[in-house]
């Protein structure tokens, strides 16, 4: 998940190879502002950034990557998405439900 300066979220799915070799990253795109990577076991934590998170763990915090520190978290236990180990197309994904992990904010 991206967050640039319109405010809009996005995935990347693909990570194509430049003109000259270099592989593209997020953090190469002009205004990033956050980038959420489920798929890092490195930025997703059952708690306050300590823990690593593994499969069914509530998720209290996930780390942004893009170098700016907008990590964001969850403080109410019962309202944690989780993290499932092959929940999207058999990759890791942070499971929001439509009840009562629908927000995280910045920590």
């Amino acid at each position: 998940m991206l967050i640039g300066r319109s405010n809009l979220l996005q995935s990347v799915t693909m990570r194509p190879t430049g003109p000259h070799g270099a592989t593209f990253t997020p953090a190469s795109l002009s205004g990033l502002i956050a980038w959420y990577d489920a798929s890092d076991a490195a930025t997703v934590f059952k708690d306050l950034g300590v823990t690593q998170a593994v499969n069914t763990d509530l998720v209290e915090q996930w780390n942004d990557k893009s170098g700016n520190a907008y990590h964001i978290g969850q403080a109410t236990s019962g309202n944690r998405p989780t993290l499932n180990t092959t929940g999207f197309s058999a990759r890791r994904a942070i499971m929001f439900d439509q009840t009562n992990s629908q927000f995280m904010d910045t920590v």
